[in-house]
């Protein structure tokens, strides 16, 4: 099958890219700078439905992953209209174009509340303006359904992988312990979150795309919900088991965070392949580890 990538330049795409071959499908990326990966077709848009028109038309496509997307936690909800009006373009092209089956990467944000672990059936309630984008744009793939598209909206638990640029708490803790640095949490842990690893996200994606006659929502976890006393503590005993992880005396802001993916595994065959300890042993080696 020859699928297509929105987002084709970014963190999740590099590890889809891999699951999809590895699986013998095709890939084309789409982004909005040229990308480097050499041997895969690649086309430059601005993501506006004429552009979008001009690709689809060409490209004999059975399904695309929409993962353009952004990380970032603003304040605003200005911030993410773009993202929204990508979206809305991706969606029209697609359908007139005739192209149904397409995965939309969401996210745990759009839940909140203590009744977990969350579950599909849970009526969404986000807490943040990002949540917010991310339910808004599952919205419309579930208005694009009622006319017959087949989009499936993955709820994606918190993501890490190896190399990622920003100063998320896991990728200073790998950068950390990498370098043999001390380690410090903040406080003393209680608040549970469920960590995904990349490439379990991939593998996701890549099940949901190979089921086009489904749509509808999907929570896409790793089964392993985690204090941040603990992710820090798995981290060190990997990389640099010499290490003791420090607590702080400040208080805890977070709330436990995790998801039930039965549902995921009943309809796409999905099961977590990976546990922290075994993805950080992989992203080690990937920095440059010994052990």
């Amino acid at each position: 099958m020859r699928f297509a990538i929105t987002g084709g330049n970014g963190f999740l795409a590099g590890y889809l890219i891999d699951e999809l071959l590895q699986n013998g499908h095709e890939v084309v990326l789409l982004s909005r700078t040229e990308g480097t990966k050499k041997n895969i077709g690649f086309s430059v848009t601005d993501y506006s439905e004429e552009s979008l028109d001009d690709i689809f038309a060409k490209e004999k496509l059975d399904g695309i992953a929409h993962l353009a997307s952004s990380r970032k936690v603003a304040d605003r909800f200005s911030f993410y209209q773009g993202l929204i009006d990508s979206t809305q373009n991706l969606y029209r092209s697609a359908e007139k174009n005739g192209i149904r089956n397409i995965v939309y990467t969401s996210s745990i944000s759009v839940y909140s509340g203590e009744d977990l672990p969350y579950s599909e059936s849970q009526p969404p309630a986000p807490t943040n303006m990002y949540g917010l984008y991310k339910l808004t744009c599952e919205l419309i793939g579930t208005m694009c359904n009622s006319r017959g598209m087949r989009i499936k909206n993955l709820r994606m638990a918190h993501l890490y992988g190896a190399n990622e640029k920003n100063d998320y708490m896991i990728n200073r803790f790998f950068r950390q312990a990498h370098a043999h640095e001390q380690l410090t949490v903040n406080c003393v842990s209680v608040a549970k979150r469920e960590m995904l690893y990349t490439k379990d996200a991939a593998r996701g994606i890549r099940l949901a795309l190979e089921h086009p006659e489904l749509s509808g929502t999907f929570d896409i976890g790793s089964g392993q919900a985690l204090t941040n006393e603990e992710i820090a503590k798995t981290i060190c005993e990997v990389m640099s088991p010499e290490l003791e992880v420090c607590l702080g005396d400040g208080v805890e802001t977070i709330k436990s965070s995790y998801m039930s993916s039965a549902k995921s595994g009943e309809c796409l065959g999905f099961v977590p392949k990976y546990t922290l300890r075994d993805a950080v042993v992989e992203i080690e080696a990937s920095m440059g580890g010994t052990r």
